[in-house]
């Protein structure tokens, strides 16, 4: 997903967001490790969020504006590179 960046001259920042399964732990630098083979490098996550549940329509699809609604609300991300 992307959310509107402070930095006028950015854009837009890319961050993930991820429910986990069980106590599974995940760090930014392992999505990191795990993208940077699969894609360039400004297509990897600057942040990390983990939810609980991902909000959905009635079509049962990811509610990208709900998604991004509930995290602006949220504290800061989990980890957060710059």
């Amino acid at each position: 997903m992307t959310a509107p960046s402070p930095e006028d001259l950015r854009g837009y920042d890319l961050y993930a967001v991820v429910v986990l399964r069980g106590d599974t732990p995940l760090t930014l630098a392992d999505l990191r490790g795990y993208e940077a083979a699969r894609l360039a490098a400004f297509k990897c996550p600057e942040a990390l969020y983990v939810v609980p549940e991902l909000p959905r329509t009635a079509t049962d699809k990811v509610s990208k504006k709900a998604l991004r609604s509930q995290l602006v609300g949220a504290p800061a991300p989990v980890v957060q590179l710059y």
